[in-house]
């Protein structure tokens, strides 16, 4: 299941350190730690929060490749798996109190460039390339792949949807990644959080009404 394999060389400071002949390891700005989750439909947060694992911590570049090289690749993991990065001790679970107040860049692309725009994304948020971009008051805070079956989709989480510079995020991710995202959006957590709970009562009305019907169909011919 786990193979070990060599990250693409890209122009970062993880992989200058990383691929340097000094045998130094390098802090890095903050401490993040993996998580997985299996994505078992539209299910409840509760139910959410039972398939999600913890995998590891680290605060090193070297520590961080170590992950990386040693988890499947995004292009090779089953449909519904997902693979989260959280800065420091957070969860990620949009619900929490800590990041209530947050949002997320969606992005789209074609499952033939995933591991590339993955790990490009992964560099720039870890490396703190886009942080120039973020309001004082503003921070990442997490970094999620999500493979389903129509598509593949990254995810970029800030602490605070109110201060977050859309466009020149966007216009960065493009300068990184050209021609290599389908599409992308940004969504506060609380808009996401009020379109999952709707959705979930949709499902919720529409189940009651076909066993409704089912009860009626079983009265009428007995």
């Amino acid at each position: 299941m786990f193979n070990s394999q060599e990250g693409p060389e890209l122009e970062t400071n993880l992989e200058e350190h990383i691929c340097s002949d000094d045998n130094q390891d390098y802090e890095l700005e903050s401490q993040w730690t993996w998580w997985i989750d299996k994505n078992e439909g539209l299910s409840t947060g509760l139910d959410y929060q039972k398939n999600l694992h913890k995998i590891g911590e680290f605060s090193t570049v070297k520590t961080f490749w170590s992950y990386f090289n040693n988890l499947p690749d995004v292009s090779s993991i089953e449909c519904g798996f997902s693979y989260h990065l959280m800065k420091g001790d957070l969860r990620p679970v949009r619900e929490n109190n800590e990041i209530a107040n947050g949002g997320q860049f969606k992005i789209k692309c074609n499952t033939e460039f995933s591991s590339e725009v993955w790990l490009e994304i992964l560099m720039a948020v870890i490396g703190e390339k886009l942080s120039e971009l973020l309001d004082e008051n503003d921070d990442f805070i997490g970094i999620r792949f999500g493979r389903r079956k129509r598509e593949d989709t990254i995810q970029i989480w800030n602490s605070d949807a109110s201060k977050v510079s859309k466009n020149k995020i966007i216009n960065r991710i493009e300068e990184l990644l050209p021609k290599k995202i389908d599409s992308y959006e940004y969504k506060s957590f609380k808009d996401l959080n009020k379109q999952y709970e709707d959705e979930f009562s949709e499902r919720n009305r529409h189940q009651n009404r076909h066993q409704n019907r089912h009860k009626n169909s079983k009265k009428r011919s007995s």
